[in-house]
Formats: C-alpha cells, sequence, structure tokens
C-alpha cells in the first residue's frame, strides 16, 4: 500500500521532530531552554537592582531632600526617593554579570553541538519519511506531466480556433500558457522542472514527452 497524506492531516503531522527521533538533539534542546530561562531571570534581576538608583536616572539623594522640603514649603506633595540600593547590591551585580557571561559561553557551545546533533537527527528523519516523500514527489511530477499534456492539447485547440477565424471569446478561455510555457519549450518552466527531475533520477529521457528529449 502505497504511503500518503489524508486531506484531513497536513505534513506535519506526518514528519517527526527532530527532537521525537534522537535523544542527545531532545536534551540539548532542554539544556538550551532552562539556559535561555535563567539568563532571563537574571537579566530581571539585574534591571530591578539598577531601577533602585541608577546615578544617570535618579537625583542626588541631598538634591532630593531639599527638593522635598521645598515642596512642602509650597504645600506641594513631597518628591518620592528612589529605592536606596541595599549593601549586597554591588557585589550581587558582579555575580550576575560573571554569570550572564558564562551563559552566554554556555549556549556558544550548545549551539555547536545542537547543530552536530541536528544533522544526526535530520537524517533520522529523512530514513522514516522517505517512503512518504517519494510518493508526494511522483506524484508532484506526474501533475507536471499531466500539466504539460493538458495545456499542450489547450494549446492545439486554442491554434486550430484561431487559424480558422472562429471567435471564441464568449467560452470564456483560460489559458495555461503563462504558467506552462509553450508546448516544446524545453527551456520553459515545464521543462527546467522535467530536466531537473531527470537529474535527480526521478525520470529517465525516455519518459519526457518526444518534443522536450
Amino acid at each position: 500500500m502505497k504511503p500518503t497524506i489524508s486531506k484531513s492531516r497536513s505534513v506535519a503531522d506526518e514528519v517527526p521532530s527532530l527532537a521525537s527521533v534522537h535523544r542527545p538533539y531532545a536534551e540539548l534542546i532542554e539544556k538550551r531552554s532552562k539556559l535561555w530561562a535563567r539568563r532571563s531571570a537574571l537579566e530581571d534581576e539585574r534591571r530591578e537592582l539598577y531601577r533602585r538608583e541608577t546615578p544617570e536616572i535618579a537625583p542626588l539623594a541631598a538634591d532630593v531632600d531639599q527638593q522635598s522640603r521645598v515642596a512642602v514649603l509650597l504645600g506641594e506633595k513631597p518628591l518620592a526617593k528612589s529605592p536606596e540600593r541595599k549593601p549586597g547590591d554591588v557585589q550581587r551585580l558582579s555575580e550576575i554579570r560573571i554569570e550572564l557571561s558564562d551563559i552566554e559561553v554556555a549556549l556558544g557551545l550548545l549551539e555547536r553541538r545542537i547543530r552536530a546533533e541536528g544533522l544526526a537527527a535530520s537524517a533520522l528523519v529523512c530514513d522514516q519519511v522517505k517512503p512518504l516523500f517519494e510518493e508526494i514527489q511522483r506524484q508532484a511530477i506526474e501533475a507536471v506531466l499531466d500539466l504539460y499534456e493538458a495545456n499542450r492539447t489547450l494549446i492545439a485547440f486554442a491554434d486550430h480556433m484561431n487559424l480558422s477565424e472562429i471567435s471564441w471569446s464568449e467560452l470564456n478561455p483560460v489559458l495555461t500558457d503563462r504558467l506552462a510555457g509553450q508546448p516544446g519549450q524545453a527551456d520553459g518552466p515545464i521543462g527546467r522542472v522535467l530536466r531537473d527531475a531527470i537529474d535527480a533520477g526521478w525520470l529517465k529521457l525516455s519518459d519526457l514527452p518526444q518534443e522536450l528529449r
């Protein structure tokens, strides 16, 4: 029985993921996800530490105090102070910087390993889907050959009607030569596809219409 894709399912349903066929690849992907999550958490923490008191965006404490006192004298609401940096913040920022740097190095190594294991996983996927792909490819090539024959017949009909000086626009023709090219056009769209099919071993030269050989 030939493998086929059900109309109710997509190609994605038929093709396994790299992680599902190769455990080493899946483990590397999982490690990368964890490192991404850790990096995101550290970046959030770093932003919070900087927010407590960053000289570039926060007024000096003395300035805030004075402005607050002036605001009170004017009957206005005192300025809110920026969250104060805790004694261990500087040390923690240093630790975060080091860990983020380590994570970037680790991610670089992981990406190289993922690419290598991805090739191994891809080979396994290709082995599994080969019968299905071959059927899909054959169907596509057969459809191209069918289109060539249908286009040739339609063009022949159109040529005969025109040469016979028959006005036939009322039949609402839709010519397919813009897609399929002219019959016998070896360098046309269909001719090039069929040549590629021969080069890839899907067709023999004898499978082509005589005028395309």
